[in-house]
């Protein structure tokens, strides 16, 4: 019946919409480029990483929760691919993180306003003891068993200077990227 061939087609649709869109955030991740700073809708970066996420999570029944404080509209001046693979090195540490602990939920919250963007990871894993966090800094230090090498911090570190940006943790807010805001 037609009916039925009318809503097999919306759903061919729906899933060739998914796919476009899983393709275009795999290729965020993954596309090497010439470094250059374009505006980038931290909002549309970050249903990006939903999309390549949300599997993962979904499979170690770990919450994610994203959510965009401040002008959604607003874009950042960045390098793309660098601070989507920061996000997800965040993200991946922090599922690892919160497998630890009785509530599995991670959160990242992006703040948008004044002159920088703020994304915030925190995961309902183990704090970091006092000094942990600048330790787990340096190449090849981790607090977490093999097969981690200890590079996963130490990377979004050098991408948040790649971005005159900084690399911080707060027992309250978790491990915060800021990237400075270039005004026009």
């Amino acid at each position: 019946p037609q009916a039925d061939i009318d809503e097999m087609l919306d759903e061919l649709r729906t899933a060739a919409r998914r796919t476009a869109d899983l393709n275009d955030a795999l290729s965020t991740l993954t596309r090497r480029e010439t470094p250059k700073k374009d505006p980038v809708s931290i909002s549309l970066l970050i249903a990006q990483l939903a999309l390549v996420c949300q599997y993962r999570f979904s499979v170690e029944h770990v919450a994610l929760n994203l959510s965009i404080e401040g002008d959604t509209a607003r874009e950042v001046a960045c390098y793309k691919n660098e601070l989507a693979r920061a996000m997800t090195y965040l993200l991946v540490n922090a599922l690892e993180n919160a497998q630890l602990a009785p509530r599995k939920e991670v959160s990242l919250v992006a703040g948008l306003g004044g002159r920088e963007a703020r994304i915030c990871v925190r995961d309902s894993g183990p704090s970091f003891e006092p000094g942990q966090f600048e330790r787990a800094l340096v190449p090849f230090v981790t607090t977490k068993q093999a097969p981690h090498l200890g590079l996963g911090l130490t990377a979004v570190k050098a991408i948040a200077d790649l971005h005159g940006g900084s690399l911080g943790y707060d027992s309250e807010t978790g491990v915060i990227l800021a990237i400075p805001i270039q005004e026009d």
